[in-house]
């Protein structure tokens, strides 16, 4: 019980993290910042090439120079690093240019990070975690629990940032800090 339960938690800090948050919405900030639909969606491209040199670069640092708990805390600080960069920008300098490129920034710092570091350790961790009799069942159901999660996050998120329901487009940063808390614990 308790391995798979911390099977269940290291697949849970792919969206606990906020990777899934940043997938989705990604460039809808950067629209809201004022971008062009154009501009954001080459960025997008962009982070999407960045995350694949991402992953691998990650695989070759797991295998040859750190280990899976060094991959996973490294990421877990750059990525909080970056989600307190994106609230800092967010809140200090809101609709300005300085803000606009600082979100550009640690966008693409956070989905290269994710990416190099979480992404890439999560899954080999979680097998590792369970007993080879139960592996199967308790890999499975993790994932399953890990796309419920990101699900949950995806569908409830343009409440928070949408201005005609919750108006938490400042509020985010709520959202930004506590991510960041959550991905250093």
């Amino acid at each position: 019980m308790r391995r798979t339960l911390l099977c269940y938690g290291v697949i849970a800090t792919q969206t606990g993290a906020g990777s899934w948050f940043i997938i989705s919405y990604a460039t809808y900030f950067m629209v809201v910042s004022g971008l062009s639909v154009n501009e954001a969606f080459k960025f997008s491209v962009m982070n999407t090439v960045l995350g694949f040199i991402g992953v691998n670069i990650g695989m070759y640092l797991m295998r040859h120079v750190m280990g899976r708990r060094t991959i996973l805390m490294t990421g877990a600080i750059v990525q909080g690093a970056a989600m307190l960069g994106l609230a800092v920008s967010a809140t200090v300098a809101p609709s300005t240019f300085a803000a606009r490129s600082c979100l550009i920034a640690f966008i693409a710092i956070y989905n290269f990070s994710y990416n190099a570091f979480v992404g890439d350790a999560t899954y080999p961790t979680a097998t590792e975690l369970v007993s080879t009799r139960l592996r199967s069942w308790s890999v499975g159901s993790a994932i399953s629990i890990g796309y419920i999660l990101a699900w949950l996050t995806s569908f409830f998120s343009p409440y928070f940032i949408n201005p005609e329901y919750l108006n938490w487009v400042r509020g985010s940063l709520i959202y930004f800090h506590s991510m960041f808390l959550l991905s250093i614990f």
